[in-house]
């Protein structure tokens, strides 16, 4: 069935990382346009190379990680790092967390062992899994941007807790042939984290974003960015109950199918 048949979506996420989520929606019957937010630039600053140090004299107990970029970028970093005689990369006696499958499955191709798997996609789900965390040292290499509820949580356990900045995200060049008009013409504009919602926003005046969530719905992959999505005045009609591309996927099926000519849910915050 082309549940999504007609509806014209539009991907904010980084180009690099749309192809399945579109091929999906396509699949649907969708109408799929980029609009990708999101630039990925990798840091290699002292402070990494100093942790990977750290890090192979075996100086941590876990190493932590929230997203699949910062798996991907980490394991190149490493690599880098590493005697070319050396075939296991982190130490023995480390274990290591991922937030999601799907950053797991991205540990695993970079030849990352994975030892616990948050299944929720938000920072919340990870402390739970680690057990007794005083005094035990932590690696958690991520977005340069990112919330501080992790490092603060572990901290406040009695952790010691290495933060170390592996990227950061600017806004691409806007595509030649996305116009305001093509946004007014949208169906639906999908946000998959707060940064997406941010970026597009800076895209726009107040009154532009106004006017194109006046009849086009917003899309949430998860309370987080729902919430950024709030304090930008966007109003959001669609949030997924499973915080990935399929689940976001799965609310916009259920949303036509139960409202299909709705109009979005204005936020009074």
């Amino acid at each position: 069935m082309e549940e999504l048949k007609g509806k014209m979506i539009v991907l904010t996420r980084p180009k690099n990382q749309a192809a399945d989520f579109a091929k999906r929606l396509r699949s649907l019957g969708g109408k799929v346009t980029l609009l990708p937010t999101i630039q990925i630039l990798p840091l290699y600053s002292p402070r990494l190379k100093q942790a990977i140090r750290k890090l192979q004299k075996g100086s941590y107990d876990w190493l932590i990680f929230t997203s699949a970029n910062a798996a991907g970028i980490f394991s190149q970093c490493l690599k880098k790092n590493l005697p070319p005689s050396r075939r296991y990369p982190l130490p023995r006696s480390m274990k290591t967390c991922a937030i999601g499958p799907k950053t797991a499955e991205a540990m695993k191709k970079c030849g990352l062992p994975v030892h616990r798997i948050a299944e929720e996609y938000r920072a919340e789900a990870i402390p739970p899994l680690l057990g007794n965390l005083c005094r035990k040292r932590i690696l958690l290499p991520r977005a340069k941007i990112a919330r501080d509820y992790l490092p603060k949580t572990l901290r406040r356990l009695k952790a010691r807790v290495d933060v170390v900045s592996l990227y950061h995200t600017k806004l691409p060049p806007a595509p030649s042939h996305l116009t305001k008009h093509t946004m007014d013409r949208a169906d639906v504009i999908t946000f998959t984290s707060s940064s997406t919602a941010r970026n597009f926003a800076s895209l726009f005046s107040k009154k532009e974003r106004k006017k194109i969530f006046q009849k086009t719905r917003a899309a949430s992959i998860g309370p987080i960015t729902t919430a950024t999505l709030k304090k930008l005045k966007i109003p959001v009609s669609i949030e997924a109950k499973k915080y990935t591309a399929e689940g976001l996927t799965e609310a916009m099926i259920r949303h036509f199918k139960t409202s299909p000519r709705s109009c979005p849910i204005l936020n009074k915050s």
